[in-house]
C-alpha cells in the first residue's frame, strides 16, 4: 500500500473510500469490500469513526443554519466596527468628490 504525501499509512483510494462510506456516497458495489477492510484494521476503524463524526458535525451545522459559536466569535472579532466602515466610506466619498470637483484643465 503506497502512502499519501502527508505520510498517512493509507492510500489515497482507501482514504477516499472510507470517507465516501462515512458520508453515504460510496458506490454500493464497493461497500462490502470497504466494510471488510475497515473491519480488519483498527486504524481504518478509527479513521472511519472520525469520518462519521465529521459528517455528523457537518449535518448538524447545516441543519442549525448557524456557524459554531467559536467560529462566529472569531469572525465577529475580526470584523471592522461600524465606525471604521463609516470612516472608510467617508474617505472614499471625499476622494471621489475631490476628483469630480477638481478642474479638468490641470
Amino acid at each position: 500500500m503506497s502512502q499519501t504525501p502527508d505520510n498517512s499509512p493509507f492510500s489515497t483510494r482507501e482514504l477516499a473510500e472510507v470517507t465516501r462510506l462515512a458520508d453515504g456516497t460510496l458506490d454500493p458495489r464497493r461497500r462490502a469490500e470497504v466494510e471488510a477492510r475497515i473491519a480488519s484494521s483498527s486504524e481504518l476503524r478509527e479513521l472511519y469513526a472520525q469520518q462519521v463524526k465529521a459528517v455528523g458535525v457537518l449535518h448538524a451545522a447545516r441543519a442549525s443554519g448557524r456557524a459554531p459559536a467559536r467560529l462566529r466569535a472569531r469572525i465577529e472579532a475580526e470584523r471592522p466596527s461600524e465606525v471604521d466602515v463609516a470612516v472608510e466610506r467617508g474617505r472614499t466619498a471625499a476622494r471621489l468628490l475631490e476628483r469630480w470637483v477638481r478642474p479638468r484643465w490641470r
